[in-house]
């Protein structure tokens, strides 16, 4: 908390020194981390979020060619614990969940949708804010390279939701974004 509050550079903070310090407090207590971070969040302003996020998110801002559809440190925190957190205000804490939840995996060759994604997306696809959050982790603010492998992950999963009866609409236009996104060659 001390970090997202501090004011000035954010370069200035060791960013991967706190991440692998929230590894280990997360390994040796993870239900006593959840309620002191999910705290800070629902207080803090929207540069501490963004501090907060650079910190638990999946990976590194601007590191060069990196996915960013893995899972960040807080995952590893119980999946209950955060369930409930978010079931008290979903429209307001459900994107602080899809900054470090898995949402893909891949087998074999074919990427899907991650499974505690599509936990997320049974209980809260219906809501704009799991969408547009969701849409920022397939279209990152920060990226070095070709934006084209990781787009390219995102097209098998979003027609799997093509026909779903809450996500339908948003995951057919996505598509289409992400299609004319790989047209124009990023």
């Amino acid at each position: 908390m001390y970090a997202c509050r501090t004011t000035g550079s954010r370069r200035r903070g060791p960013s991967e020194t706190l991440r692998g310090a929230l590894d280990i407090i997360i390994l040796r207590s993870p239900a006593a981390v959840w309620p002191v971070l999910a705290g800070f969040y629902e207080i803090a302003t929207r540069v501490e979020r963004d501090r907060l996020n650079a910190i638990t998110s999946a990976t590194k801002r601007f590191e060069y060619d990196i996915s960013r559809i893995g899972a960040g440190a807080l995952f590893k925190i119980p999946i209950k614990l955060m369930l409930e957190w978010v079931a008290a205000d979903p429209d307001g804490r459900i994107a602080f969940l899809l900054n470090f939840f898995p949402i893909l995996e891949q087998k074999s060759d074919e990427w899907t949708w991650h499974p505690a994604l599509q936990k997320l997306a049974k209980l809260y696809g219906d809501r704009k804010r799991f969408r547009d959050a969701l849409r920022r982790r397939i279209y990152p603010s920060s990226w070095s390279g070709s934006l084209k492998p990781h787009l390219m992950s995102f097209k098998t999963p979003l027609d799997s939701w093509s026909n779903d009866a809450f996500l339908g609409d948003w995951a057919i236009t996505m598509l289409e974004n992400v299609n004319h996104s790989l047209e124009t060659d990023l």
